[in-house]
């Protein structure tokens, strides 16, 4: 059996996770360690709230926590499932009695594609082979009274025929044993996102066309109906009242803003602190740092991914914390899909500084109504995780980018969001062959001028120092997954600009980019000098954990106009630096 883990928990060595597992049964028959989220149940089911709809971003456990409802109800015998768990001691008296007295049903939409209608069939299909199963005993005399489902399906006609099966078979079953269904939905929008997704690229009517498929099915299985008990729906996106909320209106939703569920959905500081108390680990160790948390109703909770797979990492003592959350996704939350402005060109500089942003929450945000504004792209941002708050009303939120493995990946793909599609040169290269000659810092000054000719009419990058910042920032961004590119971070004595550190290639150095801007042409000479200097005088080196060389550039920039300096500085002189500060 699994070994529990409360915020109590004194641990003499660090937990093993079964990272890759989310069948709670599966959980507690392993040999590995469960962090005890139990009370989840408790929580629920006093709330009385029929329809729950449960909104968080992925790899935060809700998966997890609907298999654990559903194994509740399967008859398994309660003590056993539940040992030494919160629950076991804390189970409300009239969910006792019910226990036995209901059924449930656990529907996972998580890899369903919703991409085209064929897809969508298939996968709604496999959906059902599961609950007959649960429920074999029944489907033979209702195949007889329904007719067999459908084997092929080309059409939403033919997916809104499967779900409407779906919802007249647990009706059935229902009428059959006289027992009401607790029903509990995975991922409910997963192919809502895939469907916008298509009707994006296509600009087609094909995301509405699903929507109105999947309100029909919501409504005839949520709304009003007497054989659903209580029902619990989990998924990224609050999707809007008028769309699908409408289809099941006594639903009661719950994000990050609400304090109902705040220390069940992510690791809480508490339970962080107990799974580390076996390891030498303090607050602020650099790993840890990495993985700031998430506000969370009125507390902080950690991406319960990332900690697990952190505990992997110092086991095998991996010198450096590793992108666990951000490599799991895709990119797609950052597509925006207009040209920014100069002031929101400044808003994302300023958020990936490290500073917060107020904007106008639409807690009833379409897959679609994110690329309508800035603001709704942000509050997009901020339901993918992407983002979190540090203060709240009923309307604003203001927003900050939790760590810096999600800081990194705002950065990384930067390019998609404030350059030009199509850089003429590979950056990759450039750094290579980067060194001190005159010659080679006059051709990158003339390919970043004609760069910057072409690009800033549109944008209006040519006012202030962060929109130079910005724009190299971007183009640097093209880098992942040969470097790593950060912005805007404290080392040594100061905060550098950019920094750039291989992950692979045939030249393995740091480089630093330090930009001013210029109040004159004549100045730009003077500027860069000031700009490498900087980077030395402040020992920004001592944010590169690695023995390679550093280049230091300096860029500044006046209007249009672009001139760089570049200093290549061995591991060799950097360590009698490092002496000559007793490091």
């Amino acid at each position: 059996m699994a070994s529990i883990i409360n915020k109590d928990s004194k641990l003499t060595e660090l937990p093993t996770f079964n990272a890759g597992e989310s069948d709670f049964l599966s959980l507690i028959h392993s040999d590995f360690h469960y962090v005890d989220k139990t009370n989840f149940i408790e929580k629920w089911w006093n709330s009385g709230n029929k329809v729950s709809l449960i909104v968080r971003p992925r790899r935060f456990s809700k998966t997890t926590i609907l298999s654990m409802v559903y194994h509740l109800f399967q008859g398994i015998d309660f003590n056993y499932l539940f040992k030494g768990t919160y629950i076991q001691k804390n189970m409300p008296a009239d969910l006792v009695g019910a226990l036995g007295n209901v059924n449930s049903v656990l529907l996972t939409f998580k890899d369903i594609s919703g991409k085209t209608p064929k897809k969508l069939f298939d996968g709604l299909r496999a959906l059902l082979v599961p609950v007959y199963l649960d429920y074999a005993e029944y489907t033979k005399e209702f195949s007889e009274y329904y007719g067999q489902a459908p084997v092929k399906g080309e059409d939403l006609d033919s997916c809104g025929e499967l779900l409407t099966r779906l919802s007249n078979f647990l009706q059935f079953v229902h009428k059959k044993t006289s027992k009401k269904f607790i029903v509990l939905v995975d991922e409910y929008d997963k192919f809502l996102a895939d469907a916008a997704k298509v009707s994006e690229e296509a600009g087609s009517s094909y995301f509405e066309d699903v929507l109105d498929m999947y309100r029909s099915f919501l409504t005839t299985m949520f709304k009003d109906t007497v054989f659903i008990e209580r029902a619990i729906l989990t998924g990224v996106m609050p999707l809007a009242a008028n769309s699908v909320m409408s289809a099941f209106n006594n639903a009661v939703k719950d994000t990050f803003f609400s304090s109902k569920y705040e220390d069940i959905f992510g690791f809480t500081e508490d339970e962080v602190a107990a799974i580390f108390s076996g390891f030498d680990w303090k607050p602020g160790d650099d790993s840890l740092e990495r993985l700031d948390g998430y506000s969370s109703g009125s507390i902080v909770v950690y991406n319960p991914w990332s900690i697990v797979n952190l505990t992997e990492q110092l086991r095998t003592k991996s010198e450096h914390a590793s992108n666990s959350w951000i490599t799991s996704g895709n990119s797609d939350w950052i597509e925006y899909g207009k040209d920014l402005e100069a002031k929101d060109v400044d808003v994302i500089y300023s958020l990936i500084s490290g500073n917060e942003y107020t904007v106008r929450i639409n807690h009833e945000l379409n897959y679609l109504d994110r690329r309508d504004s800035l603001d709704n792209f942000l509050t997009h941002a901020f339901y993918t995780g992407y983002l979190t708050f540090s203060g709240s009303t009923a309307d604003t939120a203001s927003l900050i980018i939790p760590n810096d493995e999600v800081q990194e990946a705002w950065v990384s793909n930067l390019h998609r969001l404030v350059v030009p599609k199509h850089v003429r040169f590979n950056w990759s290269k450039v750094l290579e062959q980067m060194d001190e000659s005159s010659e080679f810092a006059e051709r990158l000054e003339g390919e970043l001028s004609n760069l910057l000719d072409d690009c800033t009419s549109s944008w209006d990058l040519v006012d202030k120092e962060n929109s130079y910042h910005m724009w190299v920032l971007g183009m640097l961004s093209t880098l992942s997954g040969t470097h790593k590119v950060a912005s805007n971070r404290e080392a040594g004595d100061g905060r550098y600009d950019i920094a750039v550190t291989p992950v692979s290639g045939k030249v393995m150095r740091n480089y630093v980019f330090e930009l001013k801007k210029s109040n004159s042409q004549q100045a730009l000479d003077t500027d860069t000098e000031v700009a490498v200097n900087q980077v030395l005088d402040n020992r920004y080196y001592k944010f590169f954990n690695n023995k390679y060389d550093m280049v230091v550039v300096g860029i500044a920039a006046y209007k249009k106009h672009v001139k760089v300096k570049i200093k290549v500085v061995s591991y060799k002189e950097l360590t009698q630096d490092m002496k000559l500060f007793g490091e």
